[in-house]
């Protein structure tokens, strides 16, 4: 379950981490390497407890805890360094002529990638078809459009989103250094797959 919740924006703004891949590397005899990529998608992990500077925010994220239930709920999360899509195409879903997919497309020269969109800021989103900006389609859960007519394959899209993460602990450990202020040095959280 994914509550529709976020961290307090100071609090994202100050997390440390980033997407990390899933890759087994194998050493032969002869020094080659064999590497297996076990995830194509990475999924990102952060340490939130750098954000945490003040009573206040330590009391937020102690809250905020306890209503999520340690790692039992997940909630959405502003990667500040990943959170925009500026006029990327849309998916499209197979055997769903009037249904598109929102991606984040990472362009690359050999390599391109894509990652789904389940949660997009709706107040954010911009769709254009033939490169007229549209408001006739509906935006169902898990960022997916539907449009009354198949809309063709020029569909493109701006938007803010968030990914949906958990807290990957159930314990949390704070430290009052004195009345005002404290410490959380290490609270992790990591992304959950769309």
């Amino acid at each position: 379950m994914i509550d529709d919740v976020r961290l307090p924006v100071d609090i994202e703004r100050g997390a440390m981490g980033g997407p990390e891949f899933r890759t087994t590397v194998v050493t032969m005899v002869s020094g080659r390497e064999r590497r297996n990529q076990e995830w194509d998608v990475p999924l990102s992990s952060f340490n939130i407890g750098y954000g945490i500077r003040k009573r206040s925010e330590m009391e937020a994220v102690y809250s905020f805890f306890i209503a999520r239930g340690g790692r039992a709920r997940g909630f959405r999360f502003k990667n500040w360094l990943d959170f925009k899509v500026e006029l990327d195409p849309v998916g499209t879903i197979a055997g769903e002529p009037t249904k598109r997919q929102l991606i984040r497309v990472y362009a690359d020269t050999v390599n391109p990638q894509l990652r789904i969109v389940a949660y997009p800021l709706e107040a954010t989103l911009k769709v254009y078809v033939n490169q007229v900006l549209t408001t006739d389609y509906l935006l169902q859960a898990n960022g997916v459009l539907e449009f009354p007519t198949d809309p063709g394959l020029d569909v493109l899209a701006s938007f803010e989103y968030d990914i949906p993460v958990r807290f990957d602990t159930d314990q949390l450990n704070t430290k009052l250094n004195t009345f005002r202020e404290g410490e959380q040095p290490s609270i992790q959280i990591v992304e959950l797959r769309p």
